[in-house]
């Protein structure tokens, strides 16, 4: 996901995910420079279905959210 580094945003998408008993594996956050634009990568155990990616997305620090599957 895109997002701006801010305050709140790992704890919105642990909280969002968690609420809908969906596991994060593994989490990588990388920025420019402190409170600029930010990528999220997200590894999750099941796939979030398309409410639990709206309820991410509303959230004003995340901009966009392309879920992408990378296993077999």
């Amino acid at each position: 996901m895109a997002n701006y580094d801010r305050p709140g945003v790992i704890g919105h998408i642990g909280a969002t995910l968690g609420k809908h008993g969906i596991n994060i594996a593994n989490m990588s956050l990388a920025r420019n420079k402190p409170g600029d634009r930010a990528l999220s990568l997200v590894e999750v155990d099941e796939a979030p279905n398309e409410d639990v990616l709206s309820e991410l997305v509303r959230f004003e620090a995340i901009i966009s959210i392309h879920p992408i599957w990378l296993g077999s």
